[in-house]
């Protein structure tokens, strides 16, 4: 009983003493979100997984297929946000699987996919610093 008393006043004194930071974070359709009032600092983290499934029957007799199989094509993570100031801001992509790093092509994994700084000149204009791909789809 003392054992479970002391443990109690051990977490007690933990939360009495912590800080308020001033973090708030929220999680939703768009991601993770983490901001920092104080510092205008916001982060936003997001994570995708695309699979690919494959099923090879080329006899029309029995339903038994010839190749079967399932791989993960891409799993990435992608952050964005702002630091110091609401108009810099920053976009990271990271790639974790092997099929999405380039092996085929290079010797070595290409982790990073794109990395950019920004600042924001008006809400329609900003000057972009780094490598990444174009909004909309196209290159």
């Amino acid at each position: 009983m003392s054992k479970i008393i002391f443990f109690m006043s051990i977490f007690y004194s933990i939360s009495v003493f912590a800080q308020d930071i001033g973090l708030d974070t929220s999680f939703g359709d768009d991601g993770v979100q983490i901001k920092h009032a104080p510092s205008n600092f916001k982060a936003k983290l997001r994570f995708r997984v695309q699979g690919r499934a494959t099923y090879t029957d080329n006899d029309d007799v029995s339903p038994k297929p010839d190749k079967t199989g399932f791989e993960i094509r891409r799993t990435r993570l992608s952050m964005e946000g702002t630091v110091l100031d609401p108009r810099l801001f920053y976009k990271l992509q990271f790639s974790f699987s092997r099929g999405d790093m380039d092996w085929d092509t290079f010797n070595y994994p290409n982790i990073l996919r794109d990395a950019m700084v920004g600042w924001k000149l008006t809400d329609n204009n900003s000057i972009l610093f780094g490598q990444g791909k174009l909004p909309g789809n196209r290159q």
